[in-house]
């Protein structure tokens, strides 16, 4: 009598007594995605394109995805093997600028706005060039917004050498393959 019971409960938590139902309203754990730029990657990728609907900073790539063994969805039961859908995952575009050397123009040309010049940022390096680099309060401030990687280029890229801490999205909608 249990054994039915438990069989009924697995198949409701797959999905297999529900209609049919698309393959991307999946819930987390009914499938797997893989990709080789996962949200949390530290390794950026220049697949990266920019989103569709020209939000500024959002950035994706495709993401292959496999629905689990026995999940029914677009009216086929699957393997764990067979395609299911694709997904786009959020990822980090490759930039052209460096970390190091934004840092190393802030210490040493700071004063003068050499660094926001080499960010993407001639507003700000024009007015640092002409107040001295804030009387140097300026300078300062941006050593320790770059340093601690607060300050990045204008494009939206992130830098080609990533250092230390960064912000990462803890929670997504997602499960990935760690290879």
């Amino acid at each position: 009598m249990i054994k039915p019971v438990a069989a009924v409960l697995l198949a409701c938590a797959f999905g297999l007594l529900e209609g049919d139902k698309s393959c991307d309203q999946l819930l987390m754990g009914q499938y797997l995605c893989n990709s080789s730029n996962a949200a949390n990657d530290s390794d950026m990728t220049q697949e990266c394109e920019p989103a569709a609907d020209g939000t500024p900073d959002a950035f994706f790539t495709k993401s292959s995805c496999y629905p689990a063994e026995g999940v029914k969805c677009n009216g086929k039961i699957f393997d764990g093997r067979t395609l299911g859908f694709e997904r786009f995952t959020p990822c980090k575009p490759k930039g052209k600028k460096s970390f190091q050397t934004a840092l190393l123009l802030s210490i040493f040309l700071g004063m003068f706005g050499v660094d926001r010049f080499y960010l993407g940022y001639p507003a700000l390096g024009l007015l640092k060039l002409g107040t001295f680099g804030f009387m140097m309060v300026g300078q300062l401030v941006d050593i320790i917004l770059i340093a601690s990687q607060v300050v990045k280029p204008a494009d939206g890229t992130d830098y080609t050498d990533l250092y230390g801490a960064r912000l990462i999205k803890i929670l997504e909608n997602a499960t990935y393959a760690v290879p």
